[in-house]
C-alpha cells in the first residue's frame, strides 16, 4: 500500500513548486493516473512558513514589475497583505518601485491600497507625495481613502504641493480631496506651495487650482503669516498676483 504524503511536506514542496512554476511534488491525483495535483493550496494550510516565503516572493515579484510570477503566486495562495522589509506589502512595493502593471495586478487581485507601512505610508499616500500619477489613479479606483494622512500629517495632496506635481494636483483636486486641511507642521497646501515653492510656472499652475477649488487664503501658519504675506517676503511676483487677485472682492 502507497504510504500518504506528511502534510507538512506537501506544504513544503508546494511552495517551493509555486515559486518554480511546476505542479506540487508530482504528487499524483487519487484516481487519476499520471496526473499531477495542482500548485494551490487552501490558504488554511499554509504554516507561517510557508506564508513567509511565498508573501517574500509575491514582494519581490511586485518589485520588479513581474504581473505573470504575482499571477501564480496568487494561485499558490500567497497571502496578499504580507509585510516585508519597512512593514511594506507587494503593492507597497510596486508603487515605491513605480511597478504600474504590477500595482494594477496586485489591486484587480483586492490589495488594500490603504494598507500603510511603518512610516505611515500607504501606496495612496506615497503615489501622491511622489507624483506617480498612473498608479494614483488606480488607487483611488480602488477605494483610496483621500482623508489619509502619513507620518507628518500631510494629507497627499500637501506634498504634491510641495513638489509642485501639476497633474498630481490636478487629479486630486478633481477627487476632491480636502484642500484646506492643516498638517502637524501648521500648513496648509497652499502654504506649502508658496513657502517650499520658487514661483515658477509649476507652482503658479498649482496655486491657480487651488484657488480655483476656493482654498482659504486666510488661513496662517503658527507665526500668523498666509500665503500671501510669504509670497511677498519671498518675492514671488506672479504668486502675489494671483493670491492678491482672489483675495479681492467680485
Amino acid at each position: 500500500m502507497s504510504k500518504k504524503p506528511d502534510a507538512r511536506k506537501l506544504v513544503a514542496c508546494s511552495v517551493l513548486a509555486a515559486l518554480m512554476g511546476l505542479g506540487a511534488c508530482g504528487i499524483p491525483h487519487s484516481g487519476v493516473p499520471g496526473s499531477v495535483a495542482p500548485t494551490t493550496l487552501p490558504k488554511s494550510t499554509l504554516n507561517s512558513d510557508a506564508a513567509a516565503v511565498l508573501g517574500q516572493a509575491l514582494i519581490r515579484a511586485a518589485s520588479v514589475n513581474d504581473t505573470a510570477e504575482i499571477s501564480r503566486l496568487l494561485e499558490a495562495g500567497a497571502p496578499m497583505e504580507y509585510r516585508g522589509e519597512g512593514a511594506r506589502t507587494a503593492l507597497l512595493a510596486a508603487t515605491r518601485a513605480n511597478a504600474i502593471e504590477a500595482a494594477r495586478e496586485l489591486m484587480e487581485h483586492g490589495a488594500n491600497v490603504n494598507a500603510k507601512d511603518e512610516l505611515k505610508d500607504s501606496a495612496f499616500l506615497y503615489a501622491g507625495a511622489e507624483g506617480l500619477t498612473e498608479i494614483l489613479v488606480l488607487t483611488l479606483e480602488h477605494g483610496a481613502d483621500i482623508r489619509a494622512t502619513n507620518r507628518n500629517g500631510d494629507t497627499a495632496l500637501i506634498p504634491a504641493c510641495q513638489h509642485a506635481y501639476v497633474e498630481t494636483v490636478e487629479i486630486l483636486v478633481d477627487w476632491d480631496i480636502a484642500v484646506d486641511h492643516v498638517n502637524d507642521a501648521g500648513l496648509t497646501c497652499l502654504l506649502t506651495a508658496v513657502i517650499h515653492g520658487d514661483g515658477s510656472q509649476p507652482y503658479q499652475d498649482v496655486v491657480e487650482m487651488l484657488i480655483d477649488d476656493e482654498a482659504n487664503l486666510a488661513i496662517a501658519d503658527p507665526e500668523g503669516m498666509t500665503a500671501l504675506d510669504h509670497a511677498r517676503k519671498l518675492k514671488q511676483s506672479a504668486i502675489i498676483r494671483l493670491l492678491e487677485t482672489a483675495g479681492k472682492p467680485a
